[in-house]
This record gives C-alpha cells, sequence and structure tokens, in this order.
C-alpha cells in the first residue's frame, strides 16, 4: 500500500490534517505525477478533508513509502517529520498477572 509521508520539519501533511489523506489513492497518483500547491489545495477542498483557507502543511516534502499488504502501521510526528511504524508484535510487551 502505497502511503504518503512529509519528512520535513514543520508541520505534517497527514499527521496535522485528515490522516485519511496519507492513504487516499487520488492524493497518492497526484503527488506521484508531481503537483502545485493549488492542484493539492483543490483536490483535498473537492475530496472534504479540508474546508478552503485551511491550512494544508507539509506538501512542500511529500514523499510515498510502501507499506506491506496486512501490516499494521501508524504515521508517527515529530516537530512535522513523519515516518511510518508498522507494528511488530515481536517488540511488545504484554502484561500478565
Amino acid at each position: 500500500m502505497k502511503v504518503i509521508i512529509s519528512s520535513g520539519f514543520g508541520s505534517g501533511f497527514s499527521t496535522w490534517g485528515d490522516p485519511r489523506m496519507a492513504i487516499d489513492s487520488d492524493i497518492v497518483d497526484l503527488v506521484e505525477k508531481g503537483f502545485t500547491k493549488e492542484e493539492m489545495e483543490s483536490l483535498c477542498i473537492q475530496k472534504g478533508y479540508i474546508e478552503e483557507y485551511s491550512y494544508l502543511g507539509g506538501i512542500d516534502s511529500l514523499s510515498i513509502q510502501e507499506v506491506p499488504e496486512g501490516k499494521l502501521f501508524k504515521i508517527r510526528e515529530y516537530d512535522g517529520a513523519e515516518w511510518i511504524e508498522i507494528f511488530n508484535p515481536d517488540e511488545w510487551f504484554k502484561a500478565i498477572d
């Protein structure tokens, strides 16, 4: 599955906005072909992710990452820089009384 993240510091694309934007196939296609700020804003407004004049941060540093099918994942963020964390049950503790 293709997932969009913003790697630059400042503001996160999907973590500061609607997280569904990160996996929307139309937005993925737009990122893959290249886009202007106006094209991205127009598509996000059309799909209901943002309203007109909403802040759409992180679009200057968007990239597409692949997540293997069937994997649980989460988009993490620090100061706007996003990365993908894939759930690995071997790295988690289980509370047992």
